[in-house]
């Protein structure tokens, strides 16, 4: 008898180490320069999913370990930290590198390389706020490679964002009647914020005076930094030369930000489109985001999917519903 009960937690055992079947942080070589993977499966052999994150240099791979559970048992999930952000920032790497033509020729060999890696022909692709800009130019560069394209938090016309932000804000800050706040509006001028302490200025009146409900409507700012906290992949120096990371990427990408138009960029995508947009969103405007999905032209599909209870980070709002997308546009 204790033979036997011996040789069942023993299988047990195996079973439990073969339900976890993929953890790995990896450092591969993108166009001369070393850039960092995680990829999280229950099981390797699941469809492949890449998530494009969002910036400034906002990568979301801290995040995956706290939230990505759900994903990893139906797909493999995988994080990318673009050229100059979050593990991926060298600053022996030129910030004259940090542009979005470069951006879409690293994201091409990452693909490929998770393609060979996964023995699989096409991948889902999913682009969070700036990386739906960067996954648009992905598809359109190269649409044979991608199942289908999720756009979640869905970049515009940049200029007319930050207009339409600036307006929300100055309401809220001249009802207030607060003296040094209005002073500190003032000081801060009309978008587009191009510098580093603009940037910051704006984020930190933001938060105050909007909230972070237009960010994410489920999850605190302690919600996020618990989630960063559970991440293994993120050492302290690591989460220090992001932070380094997102002020250069601010200044390097500051001008293509402030003039990118969707519209005028990609007119059309020959995979099927999904648009993943919160309701609460106004870091991405909902509305924009909605006439620009109207203007695509989309011949293999487009979908609209409006998360109700979800801002700017729908995955993590209503991950059972984003599950539930993701499963669709994996079957394409």
């Amino acid at each position: 008898m204790q033979v036997v009960l011996s040789l069942i937690i023993f299988l047990l055992g195996l079973n439990l180490y073969a339900a976890v079947l993929m953890d790995e942080l990896q450092a591969i070589d993108i166009n001369g320069t070393k850039q960092w993977i995680f990829q999280y499966a229950h099981d390797r052999s699941k469809p492949v999913v890449l998530f494009i994150h969002g910036g400034p240099g906002s990568p979301l791979m801290p995040y995956s370990r706290a939230w990505d559970d759900a994903f990893a048992k139906e797909f493999v999930v995988v994080h990318w930290d673009q050229r100059g952000a979050g593990k991926s920032y060298d600053p022996l790497v030129s910030p004259s590198t940090y542009n979005l033509e470069q951006v879409v020729s690293d994201g091409i060999q990452v693909v490929d390389f998770l393609r060979e890696k996964f023995n699989q022909k096409k991948i889902t692709l999913v682009g969070h706020s700036w990386g739906s800009i960067v996954g648009a130019h992905l598809a359109t560069a190269s649409p044979e490679l991608f199942r289908a394209y999720i756009s979640v938090g869905t970049a515009t016309n940049m200029k007319a964002s930050e207009e339409l932000r600036y307006s929300l804000l100055r309401e809220k800050v001249l009802t207030s009647g607060r003296v040094e706040a209005i002073q500190r509006l003032e000081a801060l001028g009309s978008p587009p914020f191009l510098t580093v302490e603009k940037f910051e200025e704006f984020g930190l009146l933001w938060l105050e005076f909007m909230g972070w409900q237009h960010t994410s409507y489920r999850h605190s700012v302690n919600d996020f930094i618990a989630a960063i906290g559970n991440s293994k992949e993120y050492s302290p120096t690591d989460l220090e030369n992001a932070a380094v990371g997102t002020k250069v990427w601010v200044e390097a990408y500051g001008p293509t930000l402030a003039s990118y138009d969707a519209s005028r960029s990609i007119l059309a995508l020959q995979v099927p489109v999904f648009f993943a947009q919160g309701r609460f969103d106004l870091n991405t405007p909902t509305s924009l985001a909605m006439n620009y999905f109207q203007l695509l032209n989309a011949p293999n599909g487009k979908k609209w999917v409006d998360f109700e209870k979800s801002a700017h980070f729908p995955m993590y709002d209503e991950p059972e519903r984003f599950l539930d997308l993701l499963k669709e546009a994996a079957t394409r």
